[in-house]
């Protein structure tokens, strides 16, 4: 897993790789606080890309982009 700190958000990327195939689907953990007393909410999403390194930067746009409020149903207003 890589991290970035944004906004006062920890983002980890955490790219798979679908079952059967060579496509890619990203996966990030957004958290808020201290490492012992940290919140923490996953997201998804449906996209696939065709590398592990393509996923991974999808995944730290997804996630700065939930910290922004870009997606409606991806809230954090409870971290």
């Amino acid at each position: 897993m890589e991290r970035l700190i944004y906004r006062g958000y920890c983002i980890e990327a955490v790219p798979y790789q679908l079952d059967g195939s060579t496509g890619w689907r990203i996966r990030v953990f957004i958290s808020r606080g201290t490492e012992s007393a940290a919140s923490t909410r996953s997201f998804f999403a449906c996209n696939a890309f065709t590398s592990k390194t393509e996923a991974m930067g999808h995944c730290f746009r997804f996630g700065r982009e939930i910290v922004e409020g870009k997606y409606p149903g991806c809230s954090l207003d409870d971290l």
